[in-house]
């Protein structure tokens, strides 16, 4: 796991009371993980490829989870799948995943592409849950993550429920 830039924005310093409620729909916490890591997929079961954070939200509140990735489809007739797991204390399990055995896909070869996915969550534990995301190859040829000093990076937003 890497360690989180916070991206906390107190206004004029104030910190709110415990007894502050906000409405549906405002943020409450953004965390922000980075990682340029480089990683080379070239099979077609799930790996990590460092994207991981935890967050901890309030009873009934949701979780946004937006990542981005770049990638680099090295040979012609590669492709990636992407899935976003949750682990609330008992285990990751898979969460949600691109509906095809692949998300991008590449007739051609050296094709370097990037893609953003967002997805909310009602993790339904107050002490903490952790997300990852794994990619998958279509096939057995290579593609590359975060490539040429690229880096992908995942958001966890607390969003009242």
């Amino acid at each position: 796991s890497i360690a989180p830039t916070t991206g906390v924005t107190t206004l004029s310093n104030q910190v709110f009371p415990a007894s502050q409620v906000f409405p549906a729909g405002h943020t409450l916490q953004t965390l922000i993980f980075y990682d340029s890591t480089q990683y080379s997929l070239a099979s077609t079961a799930w790996q990590d490829i460092g994207h991981s954070g935890s967050i901890t939200v309030g009873s009934g509140n949701k979780v946004l989870i937006q990542f981005s990735v770049h990638v680099h489809l090295v040979s012609a007739g590669s492709g990636i799948g992407w899935m976003i797991l949750r682990d609330d204390g008992d285990g990751y399990d898979g969460l949600y995943s691109s509906p095809n055995n692949y998300y991008i896909y590449s007739a051609g070869a050296n094709t370097r592409t990037s893609f953003s996915m967002n997805f909310i969550d009602t993790p339904g534990n107050t002490d903490g849950t952790s997300y990852k995301i794994q990619l998958r190859g279509y096939n057995t040829n290579t593609t590359l993550v975060n490539d040429e000093g690229s880096r992908t990076h995942m958001t966890l937003t607390e969003i009242v429920g």
